[in-house]
């Protein structure tokens, strides 16, 4: 068997994180058009939860299949992976009503 990991290296730039928006409990894609701001929440090995401001993107184009999007890159000038272990991350998202939801699901990969 062969298990696959993300892992980082310390201080890298260019990371791309990615949290498709589906209903967990349907598997159905979510409705976007009350969707007004978009976040992935990072968990340090240390416990720290912080949040960058990600983007919204539809691929395939046409699709339907939405997937909140953040990569550690320009204008940022240093990485956010500043800590070696075990990472976590997840897709958060404020609606027009101020309601705001985080993915149920954490995804983990390892800075090193």
């Amino acid at each position: 068997m062969c298990i696959m990991a993300t892992v980082f290296a310390l201080d890298h730039l260019g990371g791309k994180f990615q949290v498709k928006l589906v209903d967990c409990v349907t598997e159905v894609n979510i409705d976007i058009s009350d969707v007004v701001e978009q976040f992935i929440v990072f968990y340090k090995p240390d416990g720290t939860r912080f949040e960058k401001t990600a983007t919204l993107i539809e691929e395939p184009p046409s699709s339907g299949n939405f997937f909140i999007t953040y990569t550690n890159t320009s204008p940022e000038t240093e990485s956010i992976l500043d800590l070696i272990g075990n990472w976590q991350y997840a897709g958060k998202v404020k609606l027009t009503t101020n309601d705001e939801f985080q993915t149920s699901e954490r995804f983990v990969f390892w800075v090193s």
